[in-house]
């Protein structure tokens, strides 16, 4: 660090803080934890340095030797006290930025962005529930081939006939076309996506769907 660093007041420092956190964020591919830790180990360790000048100015400083003749130049220019008083501050605002980041609430797992990310069987589910939901329950009362093109239409997937459309096979018997086990992964992994755009009534058919599928399992092992 050079001296102009360590003589910003608090003040410069607070101003200076967001420029200083994007530019190492970028340049190391942290976060804005490791920035302030970073950050507070050097100021805590330059004043143990200086509170412990003899050991420091024998060659054994924490913050190294370049650092701590910085630091004592600065001191003896401005006096030790106000260099203390400006360090502690900037210690203590750095310390008030963690506690800010341990309020924030833990960010929801984010749903896959892309529906090229979701196997034929998760899409198929996709489509079912958001139909079933508006009133149009596949096979029940809406016909299942206009469905199954329009899953391609949507996913770009190839389409040569509805006879021979994966999507097709799978409306024909969705939400039941695999077995339990396979199903509840499918629907764990759906689910995301529909609580991320607040459609509750599906994750709640979601929800059900994954409850009946366990029932089912465990009557299974009792046989």
């Amino acid at each position: 660090m050079t001296k102009e660093y360590l003589k910003e007041t608090a003040k410069e420092f607070i101003d200076r803080y967001p420029e200083r956190l994007n530019k190492f964020m970028n340049e190391f591919e942290a976060d804005e934890n490791d920035y302030i830790k970073r950050e507070i180990e050097y100021f805590e360790n330059t004043l143990y340095d200086i509170e412990n000048s003899n050991t420091s100015n024998d060659g054994f400083s924490t913050t190294g030797v370049k650092n701590f003749s910085i630091a004592s130049d600065l001191c003896e220019e401005i006096c030790f006290e106000k260099f203390k008083y400006s360090t502690e501050k900037k210690i203590k605002f750095l310390k008030g930025k963690i506690a800010l980041l341990l309020e924030q609430p833990p960010t929801q797992p984010k749903a896959k962005p892309q529906l090229g990310g979701y196997t034929n069987a998760q899409l198929v589910l996709i489509f079912y529930y958001f139909f079933k939901q508006n009133g149009l329950e596949p096979r029940v009362s809406i016909d299942i081939s206009p469905i199954a093109k329009f899953i391609h239409l949507i996913t770009g997937k190839e389409f040569k006939a509805v006879t021979s459309s994966d999507f097709y096979k799978k409306l024909q018997t969705v939400p039941n076309f695999k077995t339990d086990k396979e199903l509840i992964n499918d629907l764990e992994a759906i689910k995301p996506l529909f609580k991320m755009v607040q459609l509750n009534e599906v994750v709640k058919m979601i929800e059900n769907e994954i409850d009946l599928a366990r029932n089912e399992m465990k009557q299974a092992k009792k046989k």
